[in-house]
């Protein structure tokens, strides 16, 4: 017999394994999870989980709404996405280094070529390009696991303009 859901502590669950949490899912709860993982699709996880369907799946789609915003199914299906990261020996330092990897190869200067008619062949421009937008998304997150997009809030002192706030906030780095 599983635990009570009015005993279920949503910060507690952030460190609890899929097993533990399961305990305070029936059987077709913990099926919606698993359904709601291939598609991530409310409606048709319930349907596949066993709720009822209802008129042109209302009731599923009622059903998969009130799921999904679960404080009890939210931890499971991040706990069972977290078991399925590393089963994959997916980790934060991994992703790293694919992004890396990434924008390495994207900042890479590719030579531009041209079908030349008389030779019947591509020539060198003299010209490179590179792929700027992947380079770019690569970096952002990067930025993004390194931690260098969290908040920094700068006060406006009373009698300050908005204008020299701005401008204070601009020049130290920081967001108002």
């Amino acid at each position: 017999m599983g635990k009570k859901k009015k005993d279920f502590d949503a910060e507690a669950a952030k460190s609890m394994t899929a097993s533990e949490i399961a305990l305070f899912l029936d059987e077709r709860e913990r099926k919606f999870c698993v359904e709601y993982l291939v598609d991530r699709n409310g409606t048709q996880a319930a349907l596949r989980a066993g709720y009822a369907a209802g008129k042109n799946n209302s009731s599923a789609r009622v059903q998969g709404s009130r799921l999904v915003r679960d404080p009890r199914i939210m931890a499971y299906r991040r706990a069972l996405m977290k078991d399925e990261l590393e089963a994959h020996d997916v980790s934060k330092e991994s992703a790293l280094l694919t992004l890396l990897e990434v924008k390495d190869r994207c900042m890479q200067a590719v030579p531009v070529k041209v079908w030349d008619k008389a030779t019947q062949q591509y020539v060198e421009t003299g010209e490179y390009v590179f792929d700027s937008r992947g380079a770019v998304k690569a970096i952002s997150e990067i930025s993004k696991l390194a931690g260098l997009y969290e908040p920094q809030r700068h006060e406006i002192n009373a009698g300050e303009s908005l204008e020299d706030a701005l401008l204070h906030a601009v020049t130290q780095g920081k967001s108002l």
